[in-house]
C-alpha cells in the first residue's frame, strides 16, 4: 500500500467519522431545542406538527385533572384554546390547577391530545422577588 492510499484512507475515514458526529450531535439538539408552543399557537399549526414532539406552554384548567399514581391527564388553555394531556411519570410537587405549566411530548391534532414525556411548573408569583418599595 502506498503512502498516497494510505493518506486517502484515513481522509475518508476521518471524514466519515466527523459526519457521523454531527448527525448524532445535531439530532440530539433537535430534540433538545424544540419550538416552544402556547396553546393557540399549536392549534392554529395543528396539521402540520402532527405526530412531532413538542413543547406546549398554558394553564392548567381547573376541575380537568385526573391522577391515579403516576398516571395523570389534564387539560391545558391559553388564550381560548385547549388541549389534552395525558402524563406519566413523576408530578412535581409545585402542579396543582391554575398553574403554569410547559409539557413536551407527541402531539396528536386527531383527539387534540399530547402524550408528555415531561411536565415542568413554571414558578409561581409567590417566588418571585418583591420590589424594594425604598429603591424605587
Amino acid at each position: 500500500m502506498t503512502r498516497r492510499s494510505r493518506n486517502i484512507k484515513l481522509i475518508f475515514v476521518s471524514l466519515s467519522f466527523v459526519l457521523l458526529l454531527a448527525y448524532v450531535v445535531g439530532a440530539g439538539l433537535k430534540r433538545t431545542f424544540v419550538y416552544y408552543y402556547t396553546v393557540d399557537e399549536l392549534k392554529a399549526k395543528a396539521g402540520k406538527v402532527d405526530g412531532d414532539y413538542v413543547k406546549v406552554s398554558g394553564e392548567v384548567v381547573a376541575g380537568s385533572v385526573n391522577r391515579a399514581g403516576h398516571h395523570l391527564s389534564f387539560i391545558i388553555a391559553e388564550n381560548g384554546d385547549s388541549l389534552n394531556v395525558v402524563y406519566n411519570g413523576p408530578v412535581p410537587d409545585a402542579f396543582t390547577e391554575g398553574i403554569s405549566v410547559v409539557v413536551e411530548g407527541v402531539y396528536k391534532k386527531s383527539g387534540n391530545i399530547l402524550r408528555a414525556k415531561n411536565l415542568l411548573t413554571k414558578c409561581p408569583s409567590k417566588y418571585e422577588a418583591e420590589l424594594d418599595s425604598s429603591k424605587t
